[in-house]
């Protein structure tokens, strides 16, 4: 599916199945779900059913006619740095509103934070001790989601793993980013968003599919040990 810049207007779908979208965060997931279904190679038909059914109908024995080129695995790949990058613009964007309308006064110095620190921010500030623990079993995920993101603009010191980032890693993410927004959300005493929920049920469904396309190596690559790492390129080995 390819992904355009998106546009507020009532009635015109993003991605098939998805419902109109309420703000940015709403926005960037449903891309980063459309960039993960690219990455998963989910046939153009199958889509919304899928996103409505939160179920998939992949068989791993089908996964070598998924994926059965160098061509097609390149686009995977950047399919798949597409949907982890999306996934960090939708979690920051619903942490920016949430944090803007909870505590505008202290917007100014809140602006400037890293991610994980506005998520540290966001659980404590709106006071909401119910979800402390929550907060503290998420919060790792935060800073997973947000090192990614940092690896994709050389931000990192960590070695660049999103060079071999395959579709069980980037399913992972949207899913995560999904459990992220819905958390912040709740927060704020708002109802689930509704792109979430569809968004969190659909990158769970994917992940047969995504595990299988993980293990598909190109044609023209001899492989790596068990185990072991390829680096990308010219081998590609992570799919």
């Amino acid at each position: 599916m390819s992904v355009s810049i998106p546009q507020f207007k009532d009635g015109i779908p993003l991605a098939p199945g998805m419902p109109e979208v309420s703000d940015l965060a709403d926005v960037w997931l449903v891309h980063a779900l459309a960039s993960l279904l690219d990455a998963c190679g989910v046939p153009e038909g199958r889509r919304a059913k899928l996103v409505a059914s939160g179920t998939d109908s992949f068989r791993p024995h089908k996964a070598n006619r998924v994926a059965s080129d160098d061509a097609t695995h390149l686009e995977r790949l950047d399919s798949c740095r597409l949907a982890a990058a999306f996934a960090a613009l939708a979690v920051e964007a619903r942490m920016n509103r949430v944090l803007q309308g909870a505590k505008p006064g202290e917007w100014p110095t809140i602006a400037p934070l890293s991610a994980p620190e506005k998520f540290t921010v966001v659980s404590g500030l709106l006071d909401r001790p119910d979800y402390e623990v929550a907060a503290r079993e998420l919060f790792p995920l935060a800073v997973e989601l947000f090192e990614v993101r940092d690896e994709l603009v050389g931000g990192s010191r960590a070695p660049a793993s999103v060079l071999r980032l395959g579709p069980s890693r980037a399913r992972a993410i949207v899913e995560g980013a999904a459990r992220l927004c819905s958390f912040v959300a709740a927060l704020a005493d708002e109802n689930e968003s509704e792109t979430a929920r569809l968004a969190h049920r659909a990158a769970e469904a994917l992940e047969r599919r995504a595990d299988a396309l993980a293990l598909i190596k190109s044609a023209n690559s001899p492989g790596p040990e068990p185990g072991g790492e390829v680096d990308f390129p010219p081998e590609i080995a992570e799919w």
